[in-house]
Parts: structure tokens; C-alpha cells; sequence
């Protein structure tokens, strides 16, 4: 579902850059939100549809205050690109997307440092 995600944030950010004139960063945000909602309709219904669903309110807001995370930061990363360095250009945003979409993502982590 992640690679998943991923594919879908560039495809919406690329089509919300073509057909608007919205700002990079702004098309980013839209882009995230969508990948992020994907993410959590395929994970809840499909990967994990056999766990359980009582704790589903608690499930969904961590997820979001995770979610809202990871899009700060990938978002402050291609501002920081876009902005400051003036790197706008299709090509120059998606060098910046890989790194502020790979700096939130969780890293294998045993089980047992979960608890």
C-alpha cells in the first residue's frame, strides 16, 4: 500500500501542477491528503481488514497525527526547495518530493520497542 501511496502523491501532485495554477506547495499539500487517505482506506480494509475494529476511533487518530506529521515535513522540505533554493521546475520538484516523502517514513522497528 506504501509504494502505492507514493505513486499516487506524484501522479496527483503532477496532475494539480498541469491543470492548475496553484502554488507547488499548495498541489503538494493536495497531494499528500489524497495519498494519505488512500493509505488508510487500503491498510484499514484491505492489509489489516481481520484486526480489530473496536479501537477503530483511537486507530484513526493516531494515524492522522502521524499522517499530519509526515506532511509537515515532506511539505517543509520542498518549500525549503521551491522557496529558498528557487528550484520550481517539474524535474527539481520531484528530486525534493523523494527525500521529504522518505525522511517520515517509518523505519523497521522490532515489535518489542513498541510497547
Amino acid at each position: 500500500m506504501g509504494g502505492l501511496g507514493v505513486l499516487v502523491n506524484l501522479g496527483v501532485f503532477h496532475l494539480s501542477r498541469a491543470v492548475t495554477d496553484a502554488a507547488v506547495v499548495r498541489c503538494n499539500v493536495i497531494a499528500t491528503v489524497v495519498a494519505i487517505a488512500l493509505n488508510y482506506v487500503g491498510f484499514r480494509y484491505f492489509a489489516y481488514r481481520d484486526c480489530d475494529k473496536s479501537g477503530r476511533a483511537r486507530e484513526l487518530v493516531l494515524f492522522a497525527a502521524c499522517s499530519a506529521v509526515g506532511l509537515v515535513i515532506e511539505n517543509g522540505v520542498l518549500h525549503v526547495a521551491t522557496y529558498a533554493f528557487d528550484r520550481n521546475r517539474p524535474l527539481q520538484s520531484n528530486i525534493f518530493k523523494f527525500p521529504g516523502i522518505g525522511l517520515p517514513t517509518p523505519r523497521n522497528v522490532p515489535a518489542d520497542q513498541l510497547r
